[in-house]
């Protein structure tokens, strides 16, 4: 091995695949591993490039109380705790339209004390 801090990368194989070269530590045993692809791009240095050119993974999480999105169908899943119990209000397209079933359903439930995505609508 060339060096025992550096990591070696070698030139794309000719199938187009990824070619990983490890270099171990001399002193303390660790390694490094580094990878590149056909297109020149680093995916073990440089992650930054590699993530700025992968397509956007829809957002998993809500702003919203009580708002999820499904692995499933990616439809966004509305449910308020009742006595305890996880009680599902329903799936909806948009994530703001399952908020807004969130909040009728805690005004049920709760009355004047429910806390809500939209305070100031009715």
């Amino acid at each position: 091995l060339p060096s025992a801090t550096a990591p070696v990368i070698g030139p794309p194989s000719e199938s187009g695949g990824l070619q990983v070269h490890v270099a171990l530590g001399a002193a303390t045993g660790s390694h490094c591993v580094a990878a590149r692809s056909a297109a020149g791009g680093s995916s073990a240095a440089g992650g930054a490039e590699a993530a700025a050119a992968a397509p956007a993974e829809p957002k998993r999480t809500s702003a919203f109380r009580g708002v999820s999105r499904r692995y499933g169908n990616g439809r966004w899943k509305a449910r308020i705790k009742q006595h305890g119990t996880d009680v599902v209000i329903g799936d909806f397209d948009d994530e703001e339209e399952a908020a807004r079933a969130y909040d009728a359903r805690a005004r049920q439930i709760h009355g004047d004390n429910a806390i809500l995505n939209f305070p100031n609508s009715s």
